[in-house]
């Protein structure tokens, strides 16, 4: 039966409006939620609305920009905002949407340490996560989405282009969103009660039930908030601009807790004054959030608020206006309140909204978080992921090399192990007989017995024949079950005639057999063999030094010099998104790694050193112990002398 203070209507057809009117029903409470949206679509334009006032609106979903990097490289981002605000010859509206996942510590995360049927490493692949946890304080994973949404007059022209063209050079893909897609997007304002975890909320969307219509939900408005369904909605808008503007002051307001859409509302205007030739644009800035109680929707926008104030701007309820500011918030180009701060094109440069991380995985271990955002970086077990690792030196390439592989073995994926020097001796002995297998490559047979782990050390001067064993080597990895191979010096096969071509084609059979690579150069190598380089089409991981710089700035196309702010941190870069990541060692990895890694140092001493008087100290008090047990409860005590 109808709610007496409610309605059912969010309509996407003026036809449909008008049926819905003749039929009796018009009247206060049954003016729809949503204005008449037409979809219209063709082969160049996917995808796109037309509103009620004749105007047409392109969706595009952004990738955001990672502003870890140098001030050199954030001035040419506000240089290249201010570009296209200047050039700007239509509206536009930059959505953000932030929505909260479990980091880990859910059941789909345990299930994915199911994959490893030993206990042992059951227990690492745990003990992991709550290292993790511990140290980056973090319980949960915000997915950040960027869409913009660009309104003309008609389907396309110059003032269409010129905004795509100047996206372009911010470093900005685009893609335009289809019809579903952009029902979707609208959806989200209207999500159906999250399922509870543990940590945080995972949102459930609803389907369209018609071409025509988005959904049907009760809808009600009060003064402080709007309720859809069986959710409150709540939003505020700007109503002071900070004193001092800089550029990424609106930034932090993203880095929150809580559910979130951002919405920025950018349209033309004159000039401040007569005279005044400095273009002027007015911007309008809302934020929305939701919650199941009152006190949860306060909590929410309580936080939003406090961020973002913390950038020095203010901000005022939507008191009785919760619909309109609530439409403000989705991707129709409508900014029916108007409560805008008519400024010029160099303020409005400051406010550039969209940033993201490393793309978020909702299940997998993870390893590390991005410096600027600290967002958690997953590492996917069933994800047929290629790392290329180019350090500064063979000490790094080979930490970072064995510490993906560790992660990898937690999770019950096998490796094969190729190595020079005495770090895989060492993992050997931690996870001892029953779960590895080493051995020496020479021109002798190999050995059938299967193995998770192997360390093949070669000879000062690589010879033909010990290549000879090292392929017959990799060839058997091709067919059995080890889903990954790890080579932790590129200089194994380089050094040989046709080696980096050899290295290209293994990396193509394993990616068309879903097999992972691990393969670590220095960047002399690197420029030596380029064609290692386009043979990776994932994540490539890098350390530059300061003599180094200049390859890496080659290979990734940056025209500014590449500045570490941040001790210990790596590029990462995931397609066209380039990070800044800060791996995060666990103690297990740290004592087996490295003897003084720059992150893990032991109160009294170096890890070897502390490590090794741990080790000795088990074996005195249960000399019965095989020595990969013994080993094993070291590396444990030390995790819980190390500080955090």
């Amino acid at each position: 039966m109808r709610n007496k203070t409610s309605t059912r209507v969010v309509l996407l057809s003026d036809s449909l409006q008008a049926e819905k009117k003749t039929r009796g029903r018009a009247g206060r409470k049954s003016a729809p939620l949503l204005p008449a949206i037409k979809f219209k679509s063709d082969a160049k334009s996917s995808g796109l609305l037309q509103l009620a006032d004749g105007r047409y609106r392109h969706v595009y979903e952004l990738d955001g920009v990672d502003l870890a990097f140098s001030p050199e490289y954030i001035e040419k981002l506000r240089r290249d905002f201010l570009r296209l605000l200047n050039q700007l010859e239509c509206d536009v509206q930059f959505i953000v949407t932030n929505r909260i996942f479990p980091l880990g510590g859910s059941e789909k995360f345990h299930e994915a340490v199911g994959l490893a049927e030993n206990d042992y490493l059951k227990w690492y692949a745990d003990y992991q996560f709550k290292w993790f946890t511990r140290i980056s304080q973090r319980t949960y994973l915000p997915q950040r989405r960027h869409f913009l949404v660009v309104t003309t007059r008609t389907r396309s022209g110059k003032a269409l282009a010129n905004c795509l063209a100047n996206l372009n050079k911010l470093g900005q893909t685009y893609r335009a969103l289809n019809r579903q897609e952009i029902r979707t997007l609208i959806m989200q304002g209207f999500v159906l009660p999250p399922e509870t975890s543990e940590h945080t909320q995972i949102e459930k969307f609803a389907e369209c039930r018609s071409p025509s219509t988005l959904m049907d939900p009760l809808f009600e408005e009060a003064e402080d908030h709007l309720r859809i369904g069986d959710l409150l909605h709540g939003g505020c808008h700007i109503a002071y601009l900070p004193a001092e503007v800089e550029f990424g002051w609106l930034l932090s307001g993203q880095l929150v807790t809580a559910p979130s859409t951002v919405s920025l509302h950018i349209r033309q205007s004159k000039p401040i004054g007569s005279g005044n030739s400095q273009k002027t644009v007015d911007i309008s800035l809302y934020f929305s959030s939701f919650g199941r109680t009152p006190g949860e929707l306060k909590s929410n926008l309580d936080t939003l608020k406090e961020y973002f104030e913390r950038g020095g701007a203010r901000f005022n309820t939507g008191r009785g206006l919760q619909a309109k500011t609530f439409r403000a918030s989705l991707p129709l180009g409508l900014d029916e309140l108007q409560l805008s701060h008519r400024v010029t094109t160099k303020v409005a440069a400051t406010c550039w909204p969209c940033i993201s991380a490393i793309p978020p995985q909702k299940l997998g271990v993870p390893i590390g978080y991005a410096v600027s955002t600290r967002e958690p970086f997953m590492l996917v077990p069933d994800e047929s992921t290629n790392f290329l690792i180019v350090g500064a030196n063979s000490r790094t390439n080979e930490a970072i090399t064995s510490l993906v592989a560790l992660h990898h073995l937690a999770v019950g994926v096998n490796v094969m192990f190729i190595g020079c020097a005495q770090t895989p001796k060492f993992i050997a002995t931690i996870l001892g007989p029953e779960l590895s297998h080493s051995r020496t490559l020479t021109d002798a047979e190999l050995s059938p017995r299967p193995y998770t782990l192997i360390d093949c050390t070669t000879r000062t001067k690589r010879s033909s024949a010990t290549l000879s064993a090292l392929k017959r080597t990799i060839a058997k990895w091709f067919s059995d079950e080890k889903q990954m191979l790890v080579i932790d010096d590129g200089s194994i096969f380089l050094n040989c005639p046709d080696g980096a071509k050899y290295l290209s084609q293994i990396i193509s059979a394993a990616q068309k057999r879903g097999k992972r690579v691990i393969l670590a150069l220095t960047p002399q190598q690197l420029q030596a063999a380029p064609t290692l380089w386009k043979a990776f089409a994932n994540q490539m991981i890098f350390q530059p030094g300061r003599t180094d710089a200049s390859y890496i700035k080659q290979y990734l196309g940056i025209a500014e010099p590449i500045k570490f702010h941040f001790r210990d941190s790596f590029l990462l870069k995931c397609g066209n998104r380039r990070s800044i990541l800060r791996l995060l060692w666990s103690p297990m990895d740290a004592g087996i790694l490295l003897s003084n890694h720059v992150d893990m140092k032991a109160p009294k001493g170096p890890i070897a050193r502390k490590r090794e008087e741990l080790y000795l100290a088990v074996k005195e008090k249960n000399p019965k112990l095989s020595e990969t047990d013994a080993w094993r409860q070291a590396i444990y005590y030390l995790g819980l002398n190390l500080p955090t």
